[in-house]
């Protein structure tokens, strides 16, 4: 009985320092050089984009930066020394990051507002991608 609370003991711990990080860098706010600039998807959505401008000579095209399952935008950007967006931009990069719905600074579900809720991975690529890349690309040229 000892050993299984001592292990409960030890989980609980590690998950209790993860939900604390993760609220900590939630609370950063964006860099001054970070744009905030919203687009609507064609099925109602407002959804938030970041945009690090190049510094210097342009190195390319528009880099898009879109985040992986249960995260946001800001899970590129948490400090200086470990932003990727930053790190972009300084090397001539025009980096925007994406939250996809229901994410970060972009739309959530509301029926009552039309933007339906049950939306898939399908959802993303087929809505939120083309909105994003399309206002992206109006931006920049």
């Amino acid at each position: 009985m000892r050993i299984a609370r001592v292990r409960a003991s030890r989980w609980s711990l590690l998950l209790l320092v993860a939900l604390a990080g993760c609220a900590h860098l939630e609370a950063q706010p964006l860099p001054p050089e970070a744009e905030r600039h919203r687009v609507k998807t064609d099925d109602g959505f407002t959804l938030e984009l970041v945009r690090y401008a190049p510094r210097g000579a342009i190195a390319g095209p528009p880099v898009l930066l879109v985040h992986g399952i249960s995260a946001n935008g800001r899970n590129m950007d948490f400090e200086a020394d470990v932003s990727l967006p930053r790190w972009l931009a300084e090397r001539g990069h025009d980096a925007w990051v994406l939250s996809v719905r229901g994410t970060g600074g972009s739309d959530d579900p509301d029926p009552s507002a039309g933007r339906p809720g049950g939306h898939s991975f399908d959802t993303l690529w087929q809505q939120d991608l083309p909105a994003a890349i399309g206002y992206v690309r109006a931006q920049t040229g």
